[in-house]
């Protein structure tokens, strides 16, 4: 039987929610089904990601070739130094993309792939979570034939979860990346319009927004630092929160707010408001004549997984040493 909840600050099998109406949460087995909530990460979740920024590096993440368990994201290797970032502005380009400038990072691992369906379902299972409609699996579970294609329909909630319960399990410091770590990762140190160069080549990635396809279908399409699926395929969340605005209000001028980066600072902080807006990366367009640029941006509120032709991924990150 579903117990009622009445709006905002209730806490529910350990996730504070904030209703805009009366909130159901049904046990289903040892989960719990929950509608109509917008969900925050418990208050202690989010201090171990922010102590898992300070740790003291136990191995050395900057091998070549990080060992990985098999359930385990494989990452690779992005070396310090800088990269352009940006477009010009022209013709087609959107003032929020625009201007064009040169980043400094240090030294980070990001996710090969996006997370998987097989990987998320493993976090699913040992956290007792109820498999939401959005995430397009029957029975609680990835068909076999979906155990590689990118989990989709997830919240920021949901992405930062799991880097929690990967933190745990391996006492590495996942989360997710910030977009300027993102796009590096995706356009290497040559300003690249896409993953493979300058020009659009057909056949290199998903643009059909309808059909999801393996992670590892496109191997042609592997960025300079050896990242696949940057563009094409599922959209991807980052720390990074998209203008100032909250909830509805969204900043169409929403410039790059950077001129220098740090972990979980500035527009990057984890612990900003519940109901600020992220950026989203990559990922198919809706619309045919939408150039799939490595820089191109959108966002979404943390609280929803995407539209239903829309969904949103992600991939991890490994930083240390900022």
């Amino acid at each position: 039987m579903a117990t009622q909840y009445e709006q905002t600050e209730q806490t529910i099998h350990g996730f504070q929610i904030n209703a805009g109406e009366s909130v159901t949460a049904e046990q289903v087995g040892d989960r719990y089904q929950i509608d109509h909530a917008q969900f925050n990460l418990p208050l202690e979740s989010i201090r171990q990601l922010l102590s898992a920024f300070d740790q003291k590096q136990g191995e050395d993440y900057a091998c070549a070739e990080l060992e990985h368990q098999s359930w385990e994201p494989e990452t690779v290797l992005i070396p310090a130094g800088s990269f352009l970032m940006g477009s010009d502005p022209e013709e087609g380009i959107p003032d929020w993309e625009t201007r064009q400038f040169t980043m400094d990072l240090p030294a980070y691992r990001i996710g090969k792939y996006p997370v998987t369906n097989a990987e998320f379902a493993l976090f699913m299972q040992e956290t007792k979570r109820f498999a939401a409609k959005g995430l397009g699996w029957r029975n609680g579970q990835p068909s076999p034939e979906q155990n590689n294609l990118p989990v989709m329909g997830v919240t920021w909630y949901d992405a930062l979860a799991y880097c929690v319960w990967l933190y745990e399990k391996t006492e590495r410091p996942y989360t997710l990346p910030s977009e300027v770590q993102w796009e590096k990762a995706a356009r290497g140190t040559d300003g690249f319009i896409f993953p493979w160069g300058n020009e659009w080549q057909e056949g290199m990635c998903n643009t059909d927004h309808q059909q999801v396809t393996a992670v590892d279908q496109y191997p042609h399409n592997e960025s300079q630092f050896g990242c696949c699926d940057m563009i094409g395929n599922v959209r991807e969340w980052t720390t990074t929160a998209w203008g100032r605005n909250r909830r509805y209000n969204v900043d169409f001028k929403s410039p790059y707010p950077w001129t220098t980066w740090k972990v979980n600072e500035g527009s990057d902080r984890i612990n900003a408001h519940p109901q600020m807006r992220r950026v989203t990366r990559g990922g198919a367009s809706l619309l045919p004549d939408i150039p799939l640029r490595i820089a191109r941006r959108q966002s979404e509120l943390p609280y929803r997984h995407g539209t239903r032709q829309n969904r949103v991924g992600f991939r991890v990150v490994l930083n240390w040493g900022t």
